[in-house]
């Protein structure tokens, strides 16, 4: 054998072995391994939706609770507008007597 043919066959024996090596290295990784699952487009638009009606859900209560407390400033003062009345109310009535 000349010295050619040797370094051809040395080359055409490790090109063998290295697609042999990588076919049974990729082989045995996609024989293992699940594949990933991803979430379907309606799990996704149902998550979406949950999200914006929690948004909505949390804009709502905060509202609420800017109502009620606006309710109970007009509560305190309508209470205190009634004291007056009472109080001048008294006070004509005491005058009077």
């Amino acid at each position: 054998m000349s010295f050619m043919t040797k370094k051809r066959t040395i080359l055409l024996l490790f090109t063998f072995v290295f697609f042999v090596s990588t076919y049974v290295t990729v082989h045995s990784y996609l024989k293992n391994n699940q594949p990933t699952t991803y979430p379907t487009i309606s799990e996704v638009k149902i998550q979406k939706q949950a999200n914006s009606v929690a948004g909505q859900i949390q804009k709502l209560q905060s509202n609420l609770v800017a109502a009620a407390k606006a309710k109970n400033a007009i509560d305190h003062q309508y209470s205190n507008l009634v004291d007056q009345k009472n109080a001048l109310l008294q006070k004509e009535g005491g005058n009077n007597e």
